[in-house]
């Protein structure tokens, strides 16, 4: 298929978005309405950018391709932890969240840290949020970039410098309600185009008979628990470290109220688990008749974030355009999200807090500031992308951030009333510090007298639980006014 429909498409699409965010600027009122919508969302709606904003790159394209290579346990790579962080955030923290956010008007999860922990400790959960952000948001760039390249031809360069402009302009201007309004419409789009991948190749494959004589020469192909040593500390990374996310205390923060906020995390449940196995079927069912499409191309088979691109451009003809659409939905989706969450962070645990002397800021001003800290962050964020040239391991680092420096105080916070400003700190600071420091590394090829990464994420955890236990019963235990906005019901107890 000729290259320029798929340049006109994504001209498109592009052209959607940015008048979406067009419209959405001249409704924004407030910071209240640039980032939480006026806390005004219904279940639905969270479950559905719920959906779209995890369904990323990594899952559209990544497991996909593991799955044509390495078989069905490509399903632990993105399926298998989303599922499993969706089951506990919502069980844990979705009423929680909404019901903090509502009643201190907290914003982020700084704030939520400034106001159990401290100053010091929020700073520190700033630079975690702001860290993880940077590496998810790089990993969309990334996928952007890889798509156009392979899919066009495009120079990677201008690719990743033209994903990363689309982002920030519809984001910068329409806010939260620009994002979630994309977010249902390519919530829709990703998953019937990925469904239809799934189907058209699993039929291309001629049954399950055909694909279980390939597998025949793979070793543990269909075996889902295959090679699952390795893929642990993905699950280990993504499952506990998405618990602890900015996005996801955004959207349960914007819900209508507490009943939303839950309803929306369990529908989304219900929608991920059938929507993530469906890359990791259309991988399966390609290995059986795209090996020899790619062998009378007389090319090399392509690695696995490439798969899905070359059969889009090469052998699935008109739906090949529908799925590139599927695929920029996607990747759209999840950078929007990740945007407006780390411009959320910088407008309110940067300036609102240590740069803005005196009084309440203006919401003009403010709404100003937050349009600028969501363009700063967007800029930084595609310098962070030069640095990676795998999707999987930005997305990585970003979740070792999360799971090392951010969810066990951020657990602590709302679960244990014992827990300190110290055991956070300490677990704060030491849990990112380690993730860097590891990553820097790793990266220099420097042998450590530990598991090496990924799986030096153990070690990371492990002294982030011990440091935050272990400060925390060293030291004096919290004021009860730092107490009581997480512990609303043993409060009123205490009272009676």
């Amino acid at each position: 298929m000729s290259k320029s429909i798929f340049i006109i498409v994504a001209a498109v699409y592009s052209v959607i978005m940015l008048a979406i965010g067009v419209y959405f600027s001249r409704r924004q009122k407030s910071s209240l309405t640039y980032f939480l919508g006026g806390r005004n969302i219904p279940a639905w709606i969270i479950a559905l950018t719920f959906t779209a904003s995890w369904f990323g790159p990594t899952a559209a394209v990544v497991a996909t391709g593991r799955a044509f290579h390495g078989g069905i346990s490509a399903i632990w790579l993105i399926a298998g932890p989303t599922w499993m962080a969706i089951a506990i955030i919502t069980a844990l923290f979705s009423k929680k969240m909404r019901t903090v956010s509502a009643s201190s008007n907290i914003y982020t999860l700084a704030d939520v840290f400034r106001l159990r922990y401290g100053k010091f400790s929020a700073f520190l959960m700033f630079l975690c949020v702001l860290g993880y952000l940077w590496g998810l948001t790089a990993a969309c760039f990334l996928g952007m970039a890889k798509a156009l390249h392979s899919l066009v031809g495009m120079n990677f360069m201008l690719g990743l410098v033209i994903a990363a402009v689309v982002a920030i302009i519809y984001t910068t201007l329409g806010g939260y309600e620009s994002v979630i309004f994309t977010d249902v419409i390519q919530a829709v789009l990703l998953g019937a185009g990925m469904i239809a991948f799934a189907a058209i190749s699993l039929s291309r494959a001629g049954g399950w008979v055909n694909i279980k004589e390939v597998a025949i020469a793979k070793e543990g192909y269909l075996n889902v628990f295959h090679d699952f040593g390795n893929y642990l500390p993905i699950i280990i990374a993504f499952g506990l470290g998405w618990v602890a996310s900015q996005e996801i205390f955004q959207r349960f923060a914007s819900a209508k109220d507490e009943k939303h906020a839950a309803r929306g995390g369990w529908w989304a449940l219900v929608i991920n688990v059938p929507l993530f196995i469906v890359p990791v079927l259309a991988g399966i069912g390609a290995a059986v008749w795209l090996p020899g499409l790619i062998e009378k191309a007389g090319v090399a088979v392509p690695e696995a974030e490439k798969i899905t691109f070359w059969a889009s451009t090469n052998v699935l003809g008109g739906f090949g355009v529908f799925l590139f659409v599927a695929i920029l939905a996607a990747i759209m989706s999840s950078a929007d999200t990740f945007i407006n969450a780390a411009g959320m962070t910088v407008s309110k645990d940067i300036f609102g807090q240590y740069l803005h002397k005196g009084g309440d800021i203006p919401e003009k001003r403010m709404l100003t500031i937050s349009r600028l800290s969501t363009l700063i962050v967007c800029v930084l964020a595609l310098l962070v992308s030069l640095a990676f040239t795998s999707i999987l391991d930005a997305l990585f680092l970003g979740a070792d951030i999360l799971v090392c420096g951010m969810l066990v105080p951020l657990i602590g916070a709302f679960w244990w009333k014992r827990a300190t400003k110290v055991g956070a700190t300490l677990s704060t600071l030491v849990g990112f510090a380690f993730v860097i420091i590891d990553f820097i590394l790793h990266k220099a090829g420097v042998n450590v007298p530990y598991p090496g990464y990924p799986k030096s994420l153990y070690v990371g955890f492990a002294l982030s639980i011990i440091l935050f236990i272990v400060g925390s019963l060293l030291s004096q235990p919290e004021e009860e006014s730092k107490i009581a906005p997480f512990f609303p019901n043993a409060s009123k107890e205490k009272a009676a």
